[in-house]
C-alpha cells in the first residue's frame, strides 16, 4: 500500500520536475533553455549615404571578412552578395536617369520658316526664319522613371544588406544542457508545491 502511495505521489510529481540554479527559480525541465548568443559574435549594419556599412565590436568589417563570416548561415550569405551586386548598379541607373531627363528638359534648338505677318502696307509679307527649343516629353519621363528606379535599387541593396546581418545574428545558439544532478527532492518543493524537484 506505501509503494503504491509513493508511486502515485511520483506521478503526480512528474510535471512539476523542476530546475534550480543558484539564485533562480523553478523551471520545468521540459523547457528548452536556449544560450544567449555573446555579443562579440554580433555584427551591426549601419546605413552611410547611399551604401550599408557592416562593424563588429565597433570595428568595420570589409566585404571579405563578412561574407567568411556568414558562410555558416547560407540564407544571410545570398542576401549579402546580392546586396553587393546591387550596389553598384543603383547609382549607374540613377545617373543615367538623370542625363536623360536633364537632355529632354533641355531640348533641341531648331529653326522653322514661317509666314511674314500682313500688315496694311505690305500685303506679301516676306518668309521669316524663327529658332525654338523643342523639348521631349518621352525623354523627360524615361529620365525620371530611371532615376526613381536607381534610387529603389539602392535602397533594395541596402535592405538586402541589412537584412542579411539581422538572419546572421538571429542564427540560433548552443542550447544549455542539464549536466549533472546534484540533489532530488521528493515531496514539497521551495516554492511551495508537492513534487519531485532536482538540484543541478
Amino acid at each position: 500500500m506505501k509503494f503504491i502511495l509513493i508511486f502515485s505521489i511520483v506521478l503526480a510529481a512528474m510535471p512539476t520536475l523542476a530546475y534550480t540554479g543558484p539564485s533562480q527559480g523553478v523551471m520545468p525541465t521540459d523547457t528548452i533553455i536556449p544560450a544567449k548568443v555573446d555579443s562579440i559574435d554580433l555584427l551591426v549594419a549601419r546605413r552611410k549615404l547611399l551604401t550599408t556599412l557592416v562593424y563588429k565590436n565597433g570595428e568595420r568589417l570589409s566585404n571579405t571578412a563578412v561574407v567568411s563570416l556568414l558562410q555558416s548561415t547560407p540564407r544571410a550569405l545570398t542576401r549579402f552578395r546580392w546586396g553587393n551586386r546591387l550596389k553598384p548598379v543603383g547609382p549607374v541607373v540613377s545617373l543615367a536617369g538623370l542625363i536623360i531627363g536633364y537632355m529632354g528638359l533641355k531640348g533641341d534648338e531648331l529653326t522653322a520658316t514661317i509666314k511674314g505677318k500682313r500688315t496694311a502696307t505690305n500685303p506679301r509679307p516676306p518668309d521669316e526664319q524663327v529658332t525654338y527649343i523643342k523639348r521631349s516629353l518621352p525623354k523627360t519621363l524615361a529620365g525620371l522613371g530611371l532615376f526613381v528606379g536607381g534610387l529603389c535599387l539602392i535602397e533594395l541593396a541596402n535592405d538586402y544588406t541589412a537584412s542579411s546581418i539581422t538572419i546572421y545574428n538571429a542564427k540560433p545558439g548552443p542550447i544549455k544542457t542539464l549536466s549533472q544532478v546534484n540533489r532530488v527532492n521528493l515531496g514539497v518543493t521551495t516554492t511551495g508545491n508537492i513534487g519531485l524537484e532536482a538540484h543541478f
